[in-house]
């Protein structure tokens, strides 16, 4: 018998009777601790230690349940240990069908609606990953949706970052800002001309009015990243041999988050690693665990501050970074430009 059951036992009958009647009424009907100290008779005090006494003696069990596809534990956890205004974790039920990519996607798109208003301006960059959150978007507030990058294109990207864009801004009712240009140009002279071509550069100069930003984030390596994907096989060495480890909108990091400039960078049309951290609120999409290097490192730089993940990718990130580990986050580096 446990000590619990124990002291349980050692309370009377009557007093066992009651603090059941009083933890029914409060947690099952959702009445006030006042209405039941009325009815009964007693003091609110008295009810509220009842209530304190039954949860202790294990006769109340409080749960708090998330949707069986959202790990709260492990959320909260990773939000706790890398500065994050907010983290959702998805955990997949083994008998879940469909991709990971694809269930990230209608988490993201769910967060997307709860957090846009219509005064703000929406950013989305070119990813599987956005694709995916964009067509479950169900509703989502009338507010403006800009391009943050070109477009890629591949076997497994149907829809480039025109389609997520002119999808949220259907769904919204907004209007939409889509740049009809390639991410990654042949050279720097018609990347830096298409970023000038007035309809682009009407896009581009909407960078800095982005009040909300939606971006994937890739791990510099094979399947990790479309990016890589679509960049010739010496390209992506020198890339690598210059210290990348991820990408965002083809914007290469290093472990630490500082950008990597190398002819790549020069080719690429759309937003800077710089431009997307005086976003206020970028929210980071990535799977996997074999992704965890590249979302931690742009988690030190502060470019994200909320990150969607599944469950694999956000116990490797509190793997890779033990409990009491300084992290330089996003919100750091904010508390210490205003100081």
């Amino acid at each position: 018998m446990t000590r619990a059951r124990e002291a349980a036992e050692s309370r009377g009958p009557a007093w066992l009777v009651q603090a059941a009647l009083i933890a029914h009424r409060f947690y099952l009907e959702g009445r006030s601790k006042v209405e039941i100290a009325e009815e009964l008779d007693v003091s609110r005090f008295k009810v509220a230690r009842i209530l304190d006494d039954a949860r202790d003696l294990g006769l109340v069990e409080v749960r708090i349940r998330l949707p069986a596809h959202i790990d709260a534990d492990l959320s909260s956890a990773v939000q706790e240990r890398f500065g994050l205004r907010r983290a959702i974790v998805v955990e997949r039920a083994p008998e879940q069908s469909g991709s990971v990519r694809e269930d990230l996607g209608r988490v993201a798109a769910d967060l997307l609606t709860e957090l846009v208003t219509d005064e703000d301006v929406l950013g989305l960059t070119c990813s599987r990953s956005v694709t995916a959150t964009t067509r479950a978007l169900r509703s989502l507030a009338p507010c403006r949706v800009v391009q943050l990058t070109g477009t890629l294109a591949g076997p497994d990207l149907d829809a480039g970052s025109v389609e997520s864009v002119r999808q949220a801004a259907e769904v919204g009712g907004g209007k939409a800002f889509p740049i009809y240009a390639p991410m990654v140009l042949p050279d720097a002279a018609t990347a830096t001309a298409l970023a000038g071509q007035s309809a682009i550069g009407q896009t581009v100069a909407r960078f800095g009015e982005v009040s909300i930003a939606m971006v994937a984030v890739g791990a510099w390596s094979e399947d990790l990243s479309t990016v890589w994907s679509t960049v010739e096989p010496h390209e992506r060495s020198t890339v690598a041999e210059a210290g990348a480890v991820g990408e965002i909108g083809a914007r290469t990091f290093d472990a630490e988050g500082a950008t990597v400039h190398t002819a790549l960078d020069d080719r690429v049309l759309g937003i800077t690693l710089e431009q997307l951290q005086a976003i206020p609120e970028v929210i980071g999409l990535a799977y996997g665990a074999r992704r965890a290097d590249a979302v931690r490192a742009v988690l030190s730089r502060g470019v994200l501050s909320s990150l969607v993940c599944d469950a694999d990718l956000g116990r490797r990130l509190l793997d890779l970074t033990p409990a009491g580990t300084a992290v330089p986050t996003r919100a750091s580096r904010e508390r210490g430009a205003t100081a």
